[in-house]
């Protein structure tokens, strides 16, 4: 019966665990045979059954699901090669493999029973002995370039030839030689050598390995090195993405190797053993499975290096943010800003001007992610810089609008409303393309304010009106971006202003951050389980006095 068992990246290399009871669960629980610590893996998610001679994958009622080869499953059979993810389809993902007895024996016990029966039929013994140890070899690898080197020195070790390469598909089909060694185990340097390009390119795109004998000088135009055999083998592709998409050309393209691993000598006749031909494919699909743990192991890593990075950038974008809850006089504030991503593009931000006036702003860069991230911080800036002289909201915007333009910032723009509220209660607000805001009263009444003009980044000499409004005792303004009208639940719908209206009618009794948390937990609850897909910022600015009461 066939080996099984799973290859689990990790960033200090890739772990290989038979499995040999079953179910074999996998989870956060440590009861679990594969117990993974990330956050969107349930205690108990899936788990690897054996019916007869064949293996499911099941979908333990997971929290954000069950993946295999990038589709959400509940129960799937699984072949060799299928990739699993558990929680997330952009995590690395777990290889389940079944590997034939003969093969395993042969490898794992060179000296024992595998052994002695490879004397007798298949590749000889010691070609299995070092078949063995390129495998092992390659198990402990932990960087592409290593595996690389193992996998030519073992092959040009086992077949006698002079060099050696592996050439590894780019994103067109394009072969590119990654690895290219001599006899004595040297790395020849470079990236460009003259060697056979035709066999190669016809082993990629065959998908069956191939052997030239008597090679004459005008079969390949490149050659001149006297080259009389050559030996390459495809390197099967050990990850599918045909389900990604119907294109048949797209799908063909993803049933090629992943590469080739090629060999020639200058020696008549000595590449031609068909043992030789035999044990060097079996090589080729174990280096194909090695060369692609490596290739996870180095995602892995960068996902990490990526996700540290990320989470520097967080703690710096929320230390520009400025306290969650502001008192001054009679004017209360509170606000919340909630990315999507370790980064978003919205801000709320606000400031204390002359004459005990109160400047803020709620602004929405488009796109997500770090680009948003890094506009965002540059016009809390230009924002911060130009309330310093005090002009109307207007005139900031315009003043924005300019300064963005001035930079020439490539299909990046900003929706804001910006607005200063002054010790008498007077409210002057303006919105550069931006959700309109609310104008909750005292008692109780609920109306839009959307005076102002196009975002910002995009078009010169815009103008901004603006409201001005005097609020009384208890009066609230509420801004926030279309993270929160534009949520989504599980079926599509949007919360959209009819379900915030509905939320703020009869709330203006509550106080600024009461009225902040009940906007976050309508929208989470409308929400379900659905991702978040956009960062959700609330902003509430309240002028003082006495407080109504709730009836």
């Amino acid at each position: 019966m066939d080996e099984v068992r799973l290859v689990v990246p990790q960033p200090e290399g890739a772990r290989i665990i038979a499995l040999t009871r079953f179910p074999f669960r996998i989870g956060r629980h440590h009861e679990n045979e594969l117990k993974l610590d990330e956050a969107d893996v349930s205690r108990h998610h899936a788990e690897i059954v054996q019916d007869g001679e064949r293996f499911f994958l099941t979908d333990s009622n997971s929290r954000f699901g069950t993946f295999l080869n990038g589709t959400r499953i509940e129960r799937e059979p699984l072949m060799h090669g299928d990739q699993i993810q558990l929680g997330s389809p952009n995590h690395p993902a777990l290889e389940f493999q079944m590997v034939s007895a003969e093969m395993s024996s042969s490898i794992t016990t060179p000296n024992g029973e595998g052994a002695r029966a490879a004397e007798n039929s298949g590749p000889p013994k010691a070609g299995m002995q070092l078949l063995g140890q390129a495998l092992r070899a390659m198990v402990e690898g932990r960087v592409l370039e290593e595996v690389l080197a193992i996998v030519v020195d073992h092959a040009i070790e086992l077949s006698g030839a002079e060099r050696g390469f592996v050439m590894l598909a780019g994103p067109e089909g394009e072969l590119d030689i990654r690895m290219a060694r001599g006899r004595r185990g040297q790395s020849m340097p470079g990236r460009e050598f003259q060697i056979s390009r035709s066999v190669p390119r016809r082993v990629y795109e065959t998908g069956r390995l191939a052997y030239e004998n008597e090679v004459p000088d005008t079969r390949d135009t490149q050659i001149n090195l006297k080259i009389r055999s050559i030996l390459c083998a495809p390197l099967p592709r050990v990850r599918s993405t045909e389900h990604e998409t119907g294109d048949t050309a797209a799908q063909a393209a993803a049933r090629r190797p992943m590469g080739v691993l090629y060999l020639d000598s200058a020696g008549l006749g000595r590449l031609e053993s068909t043992d030789l031909h035999a044990t060097l494919e079996q090589l080729a699909a174990e280096a194909a499975v090695a060369i692609e743990n490596a290739r996870l192991v180095r995602e892995s890593e960068e996902k990490n290096r990526l996700e540290r990075e990320l989470a520097v950038a967080a703690d710096i974008q929320k230390a520009l943010l400025p306290p969650r809850l502001f008192v001054a006089g009679p004017i209360e504030l509170a606000g919340t800003t909630i990315p999507c991503r370790a980064i978003g593009g919205d801000f709320y931000e606000y400031a204390e001007l002359a004459e005990g006036r109160l400047g803020f702003a709620l602004c929405d860069v488009s796109g997500k992610g770090p680009g948003a991230a890094l506009l965002a911080a540059a016009i809390q800036g230009i924002l911060a810089s130009s309330s310093e002289a005090s002009p109307g909201p207007g005139e900031i915007l315009a003043r924005l609008n300019r300064t963005l333009l001035r930079r020439n910032i490539e299909r990046r723009f900003a929706t804001i409303a910006y607005g200063t509220l002054d010790q008498t209660g007077t409210l002057r607000l303006t919105s550069a393309g931006h959700n309109p805001a609310y104008l909750l009263t005292g008692d109780g009444k609920l109306s839009k304010l959307d005076k102002g003009g196009l975002m910002v980044g995009v078009f010169p000499d815009l103008v901004y009106d603006e409201d001005v409004v005097t609020l009384a005792p208890g009066d609230s303004l509420i801004l926030y971006s279309d993270g929160v009208t534009e949520a989504e639940d599980s079926t599509g719908a949007q919360f959209e202003e009819e379900r915030l209206e509905s939320c703020l009618t009869g709330a203006h009794h509550l106080e600024p951050d009461a009225l902040v948390g009940l906007v976050v937990e309508n929208v989470r609850t409308f929400a379900g389980g659905h991702t978040q897909a956009d960062d959700i910022t609330v902003l509430v600015v309240r002028f003082g006095g006495a407080r109504p009461h709730a009836a």
